[in-house]
């Protein structure tokens, strides 16, 4: 459709029209393909356009908005968030999206031997910096996901930044494969 209107803006309206492909052009910046280690401006506009998170940037408002997640609920305290994750949430190899990918994903991120440059973007999650530092194991990680489609977060303390924070890519689960 883009090249297409881009023919059409150019006086040209056959060029493009029966083409389907869409073509982004980069700087020669190394891009890391695997979300976990990126960090350059490059890899965080590619990323932005290939992966989903649980929530998303509104395009106009730039507030977080459903994604992966249908909805959430939050806590009374606020301490705790619970995610519905769609039930049409699927990788783009058909199989499902799960609340499980969600956890494994972060366990990745936040695991010492990643040492993943934004990780502690999610010291916010019960554990998350013990467990981040090497100063305990996973199971003092507030993520819990108690079926495929509930993802239960808990925090140290209300987070209201916590939903800005995970639109970043970093946070988008990654295919266990």
């Amino acid at each position: 459709i883009l090249s297409a209107f881009l023919a059409i803006l150019l006086g040209n309206p056959d060029i493009g029209a029966a083409e389907n492909r869409f073509t982004v052009q980069f700087s020669t910046a190394r891009i890391n393909w695997n979300p976990h280690y990126a960090y350059t401006t490059t890899e965080a506009q590619v990323f932005t356009a290939l992966y989903e998170g649980l929530v998303t940037f509104h395009p106009a408002t730039l507030r977080p908005v459903p994604g992966a997640a249908e909805s959430w609920e939050i806590s009374e305290d606020s301490m705790t968030i619970t995610f519905t994750i769609r039930e049409d949430a699927a990788w783009s190899n058909g199989e499902s999206l799960t609340s499980i990918d969600f956890r494994e994903s972060w366990i990745k991120i936040l695991s010492p031997e990643t040492d993943a440059e934004y990780a502690s973007l999610l010291d916010d999650i019960r554990g998350a910096r013990d467990f981040r530092t090497g100063k305990a194991s996973e199971k003092a990680l507030g993520i819990h996901a108690p079926d495929n489609r509930t993802l239960v977060v808990e925090l140290n303390q209300p987070s209201p930044q916590f939903f800005s924070i995970l639109c970043h890519y970093s946070f988008a689960p990654l295919h266990k494969d």
